[in-house]
């Protein structure tokens, strides 16, 4: 699923960049006493955007804040496995109940014809992140839990 990387990671990088550029131009308007007002909006949905794509690459680096007290108190490989496997399992059924309640909160948003105040935006297009993180995520702790059954810990 190298694809899926890339994808994942040029879509954060091209979206901090533009961000970037948004916030210097906007530094540079004001100091002439100007700006553009819709830039902070478009600022803070890429950086929605950002989060939510980004916690599937945490989950695929393991860079998620975790709690391994437990782990440290079990010596046992198989005991370890198990923890892990558990974990992940929660970790997919929370990611699948994000997913379908995304979807129905972009339906309801589309339904109801939510628009953003500067930029005029469709709601639903910015609340696409949820399920696409969630489905992002599901794929990724179905690969852990395939990755953690051919190895040993």
């Amino acid at each position: 699923m190298k694809w899926l990387d890339k994808l994942e990671e040029g879509f954060i990088a091209i979206s901090l960049f533009i961000a970037t550029i948004f916030v210097f131009i906007n530094v540079l308007l004001r100091f002439f006493s100007s700006g553009l007002s819709w830039s902070e909006e478009l600022i803070r949905y890429l950086l929605i955007w950002v989060t939510f794509i980004g916690c599937s690459i945490c989950v695929r680096e393991g860079s998620h804040i975790s709690i391994d007290f437990f782990l440290q108190m079990v010596k046992k490989e198989r005991s370890r496995k198990l923890i892990f496997a558990l974990i992940y399992i929660i970790a997919t059924i929370f990611s699948m109940v994000m997913t379908v309640l995304g979807v129905q909160f972009i339906q309801f948003s589309y339904n109801t014809h939510q628009v953003s105040p500067a930029l005029h935006l469709p709601m639903y297009l910015v609340f696409y992140a949820l399920p696409l993180s969630g489905a992002l995520m599901v794929i990724r702790y179905v690969q852990k839990i395939i990755q953690l059954r051919k190895s040993s810990i």
